[in-house]
């Protein structure tokens, strides 16, 4: 089976402060808040969760164990692997495919506590620590010997503006523990075969409910956008919104906060094309092809990032203020013929925003 790629695109272009975005030029003196959502606070949540088995299959058992909350917008789940092969693992929980009441995880990792499992120090990932100049292993997941269990906590970070995590979906992956090379690969050393490893690993979501309730009753209403922010696009498929733009102190770069909901019942991917900034256009610009398949039912929080003053971007000279940002919004959807299968555009518009000082 085909896999599909699941990183969500960002852009690198020219940017200032936002002030207005449509379907036409659009100018407005008022500027939108940089974040747009009001941030959560998670010191006095309380979470119920119950031992409770999310998954078990010819492989592994994983409990959830308990959760609690923190100080920093956090849910912070206990977990058991029961490992059920013949092969030390490790198991891990992929923050990409991670969703907090229906909306992408910001981030999630492993507390250093409990049985964390580290590659080899031989291995490639450890080697990709070593020349990124990261002292501290290379986190594997939580690990168990053959036939062994092991615990350990993981941190769920809130999405923004989230203050209790009623639920939680999330993909559980299987790592082989001595794998020098990455074990997704098919033609890395490993000691499980890629067949195996595959099998091992069929991609399917967990949830649980950290406050006791169930899919019957948790219910997520749409976002609403506050003052200033700007609705792009909102049909019966999805809605897509410019939340604001956010510089850091020196101006040298911006980021720009969106949002979409994805109503439609497959998953939907989005890409940027035809973008300019004050009229200028880059060659030198590469926008990757990397797209993130936004699930049926899903939201997510993300960021275009701006660099103004970076080297060859938009023939804009030093110093220069951008006004104006164009770009084409389009919407994706995966369609397989024949057993072959391919993106394809479900909706493209183009938009104007303009800038302000």
């Amino acid at each position: 089976m085909k896999k599909k790629t699941r990183t969500f695109l960002t852009l690198t272009i020219c940017a200032a402060l936002l002030t207005g975005c449509g379907t036409s030029d659009s100018n407005s003196s008022d500027s939108p808040s940089p974040t747009g959502v009001e941030q959560s606070s998670t010191p006095n949540v309380e979470y119920s969760l119950k031992e409770t088995v999310v998954a078990d299959n010819d492989y592994y058992t994983l409990t959830a164990l308990g959760a609690e909350a923190d100080e920093a917008d956090k849910c912070i789940v206990e977990f058991q692997f029961t490992n059920k092969t013949s092969y030390d693992m490790a198991l891990d929980i992929s923050s990409m495919n991670t969703y907090i009441n229906r909306c992408a995880a910001s981030y999630a990792d492993w507390e250093e506590e409990g049985d964390i499992c580290y590659a080899d120090a031989d291995s490639s990932y450890a080697k990709m620590n070593e020349a990124a100049g990261i002292e501290d292993g290379y986190v594997l997941g939580l690990g168990a010997a053959a036939g062994e269990s092991g615990t350990a906590k993981y941190a769920f970070s809130l999405p923004d503006g989230t203050s209790v995590a009623e639920e939680i979906i999330f993909v559980p992956e299987l790592v082989p523990q001595h794998s020098s090379e990455d074990p997704g690969q098919q033609a890395a050393t490993n000691p499980i075969p890629y067949e195996q490893l595959s099998a091992m690993n069929p991609e399917q979501e967990c949830t649980i409910y950290p406050t006791g309730l169930s899919a019957d009753t948790v219910d997520f209403p749409s976002y609403e956008p506050a003052e200033g922010e700007q609705v792009v696009a909102d049909n019966e498929n999805f809605t897509y919104i410019i939340r604001g733009l956010e510089g850091d102190d020196d101006g040298s770069m911006y980021t720009l906060h969106t949002y979409m909901e994805n109503k439609s019942e497959e998953p939907l991917s989005t890409s940027w094309e035809d973008v300019s900034v004050n009229g200028y256009t880059s060659e030198d610009m590469t926008l990757g092809d990397y797209i993130h398949d936004l699930p049926a039912g899903r939201r997510i929080f993300s960021d275009v990032v701006f660099f103004p003053n970076a080297e060859k971007t938009y023939g804009l000279a030093e110093g220069e203020s951008p006004e104006e940002l164009s770009f084409t919004l389009e919407i994706l959807h995966w369609v397989e013929v024949n057993g072959a299968g391919s993106y394809e555009s479900l909706y493209s518009d183009s938009f104007t925003c303009s800038f302000g000082k």
